[in-house]
């Protein structure tokens, strides 16, 4: 029996209308081979997804505008510049150099068991009482402050061989016999000048 040649014409502009609104891509499996984009442009729109099972490798420059969660161990070989706000509620541990060019703040309690060198003029500010390591010899300024004892009764200085201490409220020098005059030479801004003994025995 000869086929309808109408009936198979319509069968073909059936199937060709099906392609015409078929998206060929939806259901898609690559197996071996690979899909190139080469000028164009792949777009996620609309709440999809893009899920990488295995490894994903970005030679080019990539631009993230977006929120990104990492959830695994994150390792960087290159330079790292962070030129926005950064918060660390975690913990961070810093075992190489570590430069700090601007100001820093630490509200926190900070505790150090190695040195802290202050150098190239740099001062460490305490209240009052400033630690400068501007000057040839550097100095420590109380500016008005006071120094008191923690633990024991007696503050001691020394300065080489010559050693003095505060206890009691009474300045003491030690190497001074109980006989003899002894004087302590003072200018009337009250600065503490040179002390001697006279007539020791």
């Amino acid at each position: 029996m000869p086929l309808d040649p109408l009936a198979d014409l319509r069968e073909r502009m059936r199937k060709l209308e099906r392609m015409f609104h078929t998206n060929p891509l939806e259901r898609a499996s690559i197996t071996y081979g690979r899909l190139r984009i080469i000028g164009g442009q792949l777009l996620v729109d609309a709440g999809g997804n893009v899920t990488i099972v295995g490894t994903l490798s970005v030679e080019g420059t990539s631009q993230i505008t977006g929120t990104v969660e990492i959830t695994g161990p994150l390792t960087s070989t290159g330079t790292v510049n962070l030129n926005g706000p950064t918060n660390i509620a975690g913990n961070l541990d810093v075992t190489g150099t570590t430069h700090l060019g601007g100001p820093t703040t630490i509200d926190g309690n900070t505790a150090i068991e190695g040195n802290v060198t202050v150098q190239n003029g740099g001062r460490i500010d305490v209240g009052g009482v400033t630690l400068d390591s501007s000057y040839a010899t550097p100095r420590v300024n109380l500016g008005g402050a006071q120094i008191e004892s923690a633990t024991g009764t007696a503050i001691t200085f020394t300065a080489g061989t010559s050693i003095f201490y505060l206890t009691g409220g009474t300045l003491r020098i030690p190497g001074m016999t109980t006989g003899g005059t002894h004087h302590v030479t003072c200018d009337l801004a009250g600065n503490l000048g040179s002390a001697e003994r006279i007539g020791d025995t």
